[in-house]
């Protein structure tokens, strides 16, 4: 997702870059690097927006279905990434541990 795609992703939804920010589980200053293309886009966080997006626009009496399933994404794309953090913390603290 290029940083304009990201802007008009958002826009689409109604989110601003806090709403944005709190949603995804990171600082406004990261969403709004994003789109100043000062950062890349994380693909995680590209994938999150696509999923709402897609569930928003279905229409139908099982709204709170979507919900709950666009929430359960969400919830398990964050566990994921702090995951992965974890082990990128840890795993460079034992790189600088071996090379003293």
């Amino acid at each position: 997702m290029t940083p304009d795609e990201l802007k008009e992703t958002r826009k689409a939804l109604g989110l601003t870059q806090q709403t944005t920010a709190d949603w995804l589980e990171v600082d406004r200053v990261s969403v709004n690097r994003w789109e100043a293309g000062t950062n890349p886009v994380p693909g995680w966080a590209a994938k999150l927006l696509q999923f709402h997006g897609k569930t928003k626009a279905m229409n139908g009496p099982d709204e709170q279905l979507k919900i709950d399933l666009l929430n359960a994404e969400i919830n398990y794309e964050n566990q994921k990434r702090k995951a992965y953090e974890r082990y990128e913390k840890a795993r460079e603290k034992l790189l600088t541990k071996n090379a003293k």
